[in-house]
């Protein structure tokens, strides 16, 4: 009886001990499940957030082509409007004369008639403005440059040489 005692006493102390372990595991294996679950709900927020990253990129994409498109559109558009300007310069009866913001004559579709010589490319116009109507030719570019409309000056220019 007493042999079964003991033995039973080592079976208990070894189920008790067996028991720790198993307890040891379950917590070690409850551990690693939690790290788990939150490693998986990170992965989760990061997939969410690279879908709205994608889907904002494609946002952007799209866009992009609009003004891809708005810009070709715009392009052909001034490309039309240039070379009806360009007709429209080189057939006038009537001397254009195109100056920068320094007075500078930048373009002339020709030369002022009668004359051959004289006013050229990069003179400054007021050189040939007569001198009463210098301050109206001054006022009219420089309004041009500020307000970015059209101005129109009406003078007489003197040259040397027919």
């Amino acid at each position: 009886m007493e042999s079964s005692h003991r033995q039973l006493l080592e079976e208990l102390a070894l189920l008790r001990s067996q028991s720790r372990q198993s307890r040891k595991a379950e917590h070690e294996l409850m551990r690693q499940q939690k790290l788990l679950r939150e490693q998986n709900i990170n992965l989760i927020r990061k997939s969410v957030e690279l879908s709205d990253v994608k889907r904002q990129l494609e946002d952007k994409n799209y866009e992009l082509e609009l003004s891809q498109k708005k810009l070709e559109q715009t392009l052909d558009s001034l490309r039309t409007s240039e070379n009806t300007l360009r007709s429209v310069l080189a057939n006038s009866p009537d001397t254009i004369i195109c100056v920068d913001r320094d007075h500078r004559v930048i373009y002339m579709n020709r030369p002022i008639a009668g004359y051959h010589s004289g006013l050229t490319i990069g003179n400054h116009l007021c050189d040939y403005v007569v001198a009463d109507h210098h301050d109206l030719y001054h006022q009219a570019v420089e309004e041009v440059f500020t307000s970015a409309r059209s101005s129109q000056v009406e003078t007489r220019v003197h040259l040397s040489g027919a």
